[in-house]
């Protein structure tokens, strides 16, 4: 599979996954600054804002500056991999996803960034196509599963969006709809 591919796909995926809440207080009488857990939120925010325009150079720099804060949080982890993902780093990325679960292994972010990963990697060992997309997703409609029916079409939509296998999966999720 392509850099460009792989960029495209973890990018509209991260998009769908990711977000981060930003509190910002200041108490003037008392000069006193963001906690670390405000300072983290921030880190994380600008993070997910970098990657949302592409700029892996200042999210890494965010999401480094993150880390030091709290160096062993699932989040940050997870965020890790996709940076990587992105940069074609699948040990490393697989290295974080998994480092992220073991800190906390209920992160249901970290799981269903992992499992887009999975479903990455899977076409890429298999010659990903539009064609095995659609495929994927009428499988997991027949077996009832919308979720990762959807997954596959967030896939064809970001990596083949004109193709007419984009086309006949619009046109199965809105009989889906209709049932």
């Amino acid at each position: 599979m392509s850099q460009h591919l792989f960029k495209t796909v973890i990018t509209a995926l991260s998009l769908v996954v990711l977000s981060a809440c930003v509190t910002e207080t200041t108490n003037p009488v008392f000069n006193v600054g963001p906690s670390e857990e405000e300072e983290l939120a921030n880190y994380l925010q600008l993070t997910t804002g970098y990657l949302e325009e592409d700029d892996l150079v200042n999210a890494k720099r965010h999401l480094a500056n993150a880390a030091e804060i709290e160096p062993n949080n699932s989040e940050i982890s997870a965020i890790w991999a996709l940076i990587y993902t992105r940069e074609g780093e699948m040990d490393l990325a697989d290295r974080n996803f998994r480092h992220s679960l073991r800190i906390e292994s209920d992160n249901s972010q970290a799981r269903s960034l992992r499992q887009n990963y999975l479903t990455l990697i899977q076409f890429y060992n298999l010659g990903h196509n539009p064609r095995s997309l659609l495929i994927g997703a009428s499988l997991e409609q027949a077996r009832e599963n919308e979720e990762r029916a959807r997954q596959y079409g967030e896939i064809l939509r970001t990596t083949f969006p004109v193709s007419a296998e984009y086309q006949s999966y619009l046109e199965l999720i809105s009989n889906w709809c209709t049932a």
